[in-house]
C-alpha cells in the first residue's frame, strides 16, 4: 500500500475515514433519487426500465447505476432507498484511493506528504460530504472518471492503461452523459502524448478507443430500439437555452464559498511544476475541465447545490498539493510549510460553508427558497481577511440563485425529502397490493418519493422529466423569471387529455387530519387514512378499490357558520320597473330534500339543497329562506358537473320565469328547456357570490310545456352555479 498510495496504512486509513465520519450530518436520499428508483422497480417487475408501464420515456440520465441497483434490489433483496447510500459511502473510499493513487505520482519529494494535502484538501470539502450520500450516481460518476484519468496517466507503451481507461470512461458515460465528452477529450490527450514518446500505434489506439466505443453505441442502439429516441427524454427537459448569466453567477458563488480563488492558482503551479519536470499528465485533467466548467456555465449552472463540480475536486486537489508542495520547498522546513500552507488553503474553503450551515441546520421545517444570512457576529472568522469583502458578494450571488432555484442548498433537499417521506411513505407498507383502479391518472410535479411508493398508479411528471411531451413544451418565460429545472409546463389541456382525474394528498394517522387536507380519504388500514380529491367526483369512488370512502361533510357541519343571515322569501319583488308576484313555486329549496318534481343527473347537486354556504367556500350573498341550488361542495369543490330539472309547466302568455342567479360565467347557468328537449333560453350568472334577479318572460312560448335546468359543465376556477327562489311571476296588477 505504501508504494501505491504513497502513506503507510495508519495515516491513510484515518484520512479515508475523514469525508466518510464528516458526511454523517449530510445523510439525505433526496427526493430525485426516487426517480431512478422507479424505473427499477418496474425492471425488476418485468415492464422495463420506465416510469409508467403504459409508455417508454427515459426519464433519467443514469443508466448503469439504475441496473445496478436493480441487480441488488432483485438478487439480494436491498432495496434502493439504503443501497443507493450504502454503494456511495463504499465508492467514497474508491476515489479516496484513487486521490491518493494520483498524488503519489507527484516527482516532489516526500511524496507522502503530498498525498496527505491531497487528500486533506479534498476530504475536507464540505460539498465533498454532501454528496457522499444522496442516493444519486454523482460518486460513482467522480470515481469512473478518474479511474479513467488514471488510466490514460501511465506510462507511455503500457497496453493496459488504454483499455482501463476506455472501460472507465465507457462505463462513466453509462453513469452520466458527460463522459461523452470527458472520455475523447482525454484520448485525444492520450494520442498526442503517445505520439510525443513515440509510442503510438494502431494496435494501442485500438485498445483506446474500442472499448468506449463499444460500451457506448451499443448503449445508443438499445436506447433507440427501446425508446425510439437517440437522445434520453432528460435532454429535453433541460435544455431550455442557453443562461450565461446564471451559469456564470453559479461558477462565482461557487469559487468563493469553496476558496477556489486560493485553489486554482495552486492548481496552475503544479501543473506547471510537473509539465516543466517533463510530466504532461495534469492536461489529461485540464482538457476536459475547461471546456466542462464552460459548458456548466452555458446551461446556467445545477439545480443541486455543486454537484456538477464533484468530478472536478479530486484533480483540482491533487494539482493544488502540488502546486503548495512547490511553494513549500523554497522553505527552511518544507514539511511544516507545506503542513500550514495546506491548513490555511482548508480552513478559508471551510470558512463560509461551516458558517452557512450553522444557520442552515438551524431549519426544521422545508423552505422552498431557503436564504441563509451569515453572520459574522455568530461565527467570528468570518472577520479573517479577505473574508470580510467575500462574505456580501457571496451572500448577493446566493440570494439570486435561490430565487432562480439554482444551487439549491443541502438542507433544502434534506428537508424536502423528509417532508415527502412523511407524506407518502406510509404507501411502502401496501406497495405489494392492488391500490388504485386502473381507471385513475395521476399528476405531480415533485414525483421522486411520490411516484415510487404509488407505484401502481400512473403519474404524469408536470415538470416533464419523465414525459414526452411536457419535456418539449416551449417555456415561455424569459430567463429573468426562470427557475431552474422547474421550467416546463404541461401545454393547456394536456393533463385532462392524459386522463388525470386524482390528486394525491399526504396520508395521516387520523381521519380528521386526512379530510383537512383532501376533500375525501381513504382508509387504507386502520389509522391510516390517504387524502386525496377526484375529477370528476364519480371516481372517488373507484380510485381506491373497495376500500373504505369518507368526505369531508362526514367529518364536519356542512356549511358554513359564518353564512349571512339570509333574507326573508319574498313573493313580491320589482325588476327593470316591473312589479311582479310569485304565481307558482317551482323550487324555493328550503327542505332538506330537493323540491316535489325536481330532478338531478350527474354529481354538481347530488347532495342539495346547501343549507346556505357550504363550508371552506367564499360567502354566497342574497339567499332568501334557509337554502339554495350551490354546485359548489366541500368534497368536490369546482370539479363536479350535472343538471338539475324543476318540474314541467305550461307557459302562460303574461307569465315570466324568476329566479336568483350567480357563480361562474362560462359553462353554468340556467336555460329553459322544451318538452322536446330543445334549449330556449339561456342565462349565465353576472356576479359570482351574490344572487342577483333574472326574470324570463315565457310570451314567446305561450302555450308549451316547459322546464327550467340549473347546468354545471365547468371543472375549472369558479366552475359552479348558485340557484334560489324559482318561481313563475305575473306582473302585479295596477292599484
Amino acid at each position: 500500500m505504501d508504494a501505491r498510495f504513497g502513506l503507510p496504512a495508519r495515516w491513510l486509513l484515518p484520512l479515508l475515514a475523514l469525508p466518510l465520519l464528516a458526511s454523517i450530518p449530510y445523510y439525505f436520499v433526496c427526493d430525485d433519487a426516487f426517480i431512478t428508483f422507479r424505473f427499477v422497480r418496474n425492471l425488476i417487475d418485468g415492464h422495463g426500465l420506465v416510469w409508467n408501464t403504459s409508455e417508454r420515456v427515459e426519464g433519467y440520465t443514469n443508466f448503469l447505476w439504475a441496473i445496478e441497483l436493480a441487480a441488488l434490489w432483485g438478487v439480494f433483496g436491498w432495496r434502493p432507498e439504503w443501497t443507493s447510500a450504502a454503494l456511495s459511502l463504499v465508492l467514497t473510499v474508491g476515489v479516496g484511493l484513487g486521490v491518493a493513487r494520483l498524488a503519489a505520482r507527484s516527482p516532489l519529494r516526500p511524496t507522502g506528504w503530498v498525498v496527505a494535502a491531497a487528500l486533506l484538501l479534498w476530504g475536507t470539502n464540505r460539498s465533498v460530504w454532501v454528496w457522499t450520500t444522496s442516493g444519486l450516481e454523482t460518486r460513482q460518476f467522480t470515481l469512473l472518471v478518474l479511474l479513467g484519468v488514471l488510466g490514460a496517466t501511465r506510462a507511455p507503451g503500457d497496453a493496459r492503461g488504454p483499455v482501463l481507461s476506455s472501460t472507465a470512461f465507457g462505463l462513466a458515460a453509462l453513469t452520466r452523459p458527460e463522459a461523452m465528452m470527458f472520455g475523447p477529450l482525454t484520448m485525444v490527450w492520450w494520442a498526442w502524448r503517445a505520439w510525443r514518446t513515440g509510442t503510438l500505434s494502431i494496435a494501442g489506439v485500438v485498445r483506446m478507443g474500442l472499448p468506449f466505443a463499444a460500451l457506448v453505441g451499443s448503449h445508443l442502439l438499445w436506447r433507440r430500439s427501446f425508446y425510439g429516441e437517440w437522445l434520453p427524454n432528460t435532454y429535453y427537459a433541460k435544455n431550455v437555452r442557453d443562461w450565461w448569466d446564471a451559469g456564470g453567477m453559479f461558477l462565482a458563488y461557487a469559487s468563493l464559498e469553496h476558496a477556489l480563488y486560493l485553489v486554482i492558482p495552486l492548481a496552475v503551479a503544479g501543473t506547471v511544476m510537473r509539465w516543466r519536470r517533463g510530466d504532461p499528465t495534469p492536461l489529461a485533467f485540464w482538457i476536459w475541465a475547461v471546456p466542462y466548467v464552460v459548458h456548466v456555465a452555458k446551461i446556467g449552472g445545477d439545480h443541486f447545490e455543486f454537484r456538477m463540480f464533484d468530478v472536478l475536486w479530486p484533480f483540482l486537489y491533487v494539482q493544488a498539493a502540488d502546486g503548495l508542495a512547490a511553494l513549500a520547498q523554497r522553505a527552511a522546513r518544507p514539511g511544516r510549510a507545506l503542513a500550514l500552507a495546506t491548513g490555511v488553503t482548508v480552513a478559508y474553503g471551510a470558512a463560509i460553508p461551516l458558517a452557512h450551515d450553522l444557520g442552515a441546520f438551524s431549519e426544521h421545517r422545508f423552505k422552498y427558497r431557503m436564504k441563509v444570512q451569515l453572520d459574522p457576529a455568530r461565527t467570528p472568522f468570518l472577520y479573517v481577511p479577505p473574508l470580510p469583502w467575500i462574505v456580501p458578494v457571496h451572500q448577493a450571488l446566493g440570494d439570486w440563485l435561490a430565487d432562480h432555484s439554482i444551487a439549491a442548498r443541502h438542507r433544502v433537499h434534506q428537508l424536502f425529502a423528509d417532508y415527502m417521506l412523511r407524506q407518502y411513505g406510509a404507501y411502502r407498507a401496501f406497495e405489494d397490493e392492488e391500490m388504485f383502479s386502473d381507471a385513475v391518472v395521476t399528476s405531480k410535479s415533485s414525483i421522486g418519493v411520490f411516484g415510487f411508493y404509488l407505484d401502481d398508479i400512473d403519474v404524469i411528471d408536470e415538470r416533464g422529466l419523465t414525459d414526452h411531451t411536457i419535456a418539449r413544451f416551449p417555456v415561455p418565460v424569459d430567463n429573468d423569471r426562470r427557475k431552474m429545472a422547474h421550467d416546463r409546463r404541461p401545454p393547456p389541456g394536456y393533463l385532462r387529455e392524459r386522463g388525470v382525474n386524482l390528486d394525491i394528498d399526504g396520508v395521516h394517522a387520523s381521519l380528521e387530519a386526512a379530510l383537512h387536507d383532501g376533500a375525501f380519504a381513504a382508509e387504507l388500514a386502520p389509522g391510516v387514512y390517504a387524502a386525496f380529491n377526484a375529477t370528476p367526483p364519480d371516481i372517488a369512488r373507484i380510485a381506491y378499490g373497495d376500500r373504505p370512502l369518507h368526505t369531508r361533510v362526514a367529518m364536519r357541519a356542512p356549511w358554513d357558520r359564518k353564512t349571512p343571515a339570509p333574507q326573508p322569501v319574498r313573493p313580491s319583488f320589482e325588476a327593470d320597473g316591473t312589479p311582479w308576484r310569485v304565481a307558482r313555486w317551482l323550487g324555493r329549496f328550503d327542505d332538506d330534500t330537493l323540491d316535489t318534481g325536481w330532478n338531478t343527473d350527474g354529481d354538481a347537486f347530488e347532495r342539495q339543497p346547501a343549507l346556505g354556504t357550504w363550508r371552506d367556500q367564499r360567502t354566497v350573498r342574497g339567499v332568501e329562506g334557509r337554502g339554495l341550488l350551490n354546485s359548489w361542495h366541500p368534497s368536490w369543490e369546482d370539479t363536479a358537473t350535472g343538471v338539475a330539472r324543476s318540474p314541467a309547466f305550461v307557459a302562460e302568455d303574461d307569465q315570466a320565469v324568476a329566479l336568483l342567479l350567480g357563480g361562474g360565467s362560462a359553462g353554468v347557468g340556467v336555460r329553459l328547456v322544451g318538452d322536446d328537449g330543445t334549449v330556449l333560453s339561456e342565462h349565465t350568472p353576472a356576479v359570482r357570490d351574490r344572487l342577483q334577479r333574472v326574470v324570463i318572460p315565457l310570451a314567446p312560448w305561450a302555450g308549451r310545456s316547459l322546464s327550467v335546468e340549473v347546468f354545471d359543465d365547468a371543472t375549472g376556477p369558479w366552475g359552479h352555479v348558485l340557484v334560489d327562489a324559482v318561481a313563475l311571476v305575473r306582473p302585479e296588477p295596477a292599484e
